[in-house]
């Protein structure tokens, strides 16, 4: 799926949200040649309903299976035409990821932005991300890489590969998106927030930007259902909620989204 917005200070030159569970315009490399590669999937849950911490459908790929796996697979997009663009003008690759099972959550990947969609291009390029490990990273979070050195090209194309892992579970990617221009507000400063303590017995607090206004805090159960609320404070207190894991929503001029467990 391809789109061509204006959001906010920015132009959505390119993206994919994977709804439509089609990625017959991607090339899946599988160098490992294990027989799996990355695919789209509807993550349920117990009852097979979607997840309503992955509600809509995210492009994956696997570290176990009915065994242990060594992965090395590559997701590449289509072409995406930056001729229109010049030197000097900011491109900005926005994606979430996440490792859906907490106890088994070490999983690695690197993206890569290149010139031509094989693997050889990928690995040459000098414009990459690596995250070599998702501890902790259980829901969507974003990332993002300054592409703003292919600006002017006509054929470029981005790669996703996991490797370097083995018998972990899975990684998921969503919501991959192109951007021109000076990125939000919210999407700055989510990069500088952090929580603490985590876990938490009784209070935690949010290290917010001394600039975020207009901020909201939810606590969500993991089958949805907003637990708590608060306004923006000093610290946060969830003494009454039982011991569990609970996702963390942070709503405002800064969004941001965490797990925090609940001792």
């Amino acid at each position: 799926m391809s789109a061509l917005s204006t959001l906010s200070a920015q132009t959505v030159i390119w993206s994919d949200d994977f709804n439509d569970e089609d990625i017959s315009d991607w090339t899946l490399i599988d160098a490992d040649a294990d027989g799996y590669k990355w695919f789209v999937a509807q993550i349920v849950d117990a009852g097979g309903s979607p997840s309503s911490v992955y509600p809509t459908p995210v492009l994956r790929s696997v570290s176990w299976s009915t065994k242990a796996l060594k992965p090395d697979n590559y997701a590449i997009t289509p072409k995406i035409d930056l001729s229109n663009y010049k030197q000097g003008d900011k491109i900005t690759l926005m994606w979430k990821v996440s490792s859906a099972d907490e106890d088994f959550d070490k999983e690695q990947y690197t993206v890569y932005a290149s010139k031509a969609n094989t693997q050889a291009s990928m690995l040459a390029s000098d414009v990459f991300f690596n995250e070599k490990s998702l501890d902790g990273v259980n829901v969507l979070t974003a990332r993002t890489l300054d592409v703003s050195k292919f600006a002017g090209e006509s054929s470029v194309y981005i790669g996703f590969r996991h490797h370097g892992v083995s018998d972990e579970f899975s990684l998921e990617i969503d919501d991959v998106s192109l951007v021109v221009g000076t990125l939000a507000v919210s999407e700055v400063n989510s990069k500088k927030i952090s929580v603490y303590p985590n876990p938490v017995e009784a209070d935690f607090k949010i290290d917010l930007p001394a600039t975020a206004k207009n901020i909201k805090v939810e606590v969500v159960d993991l089958t949805g259902k907003k637990v708590a609320s608060f306004d923006k404070a000093d610290s946060y207190n969830i003494s009454n909620l039982p011991k569990g894991v609970y996702i963390l929503k942070v709503k405002g001029d800064s969004e941001f989204t965490q797990k925090i467990i609940k001792k």
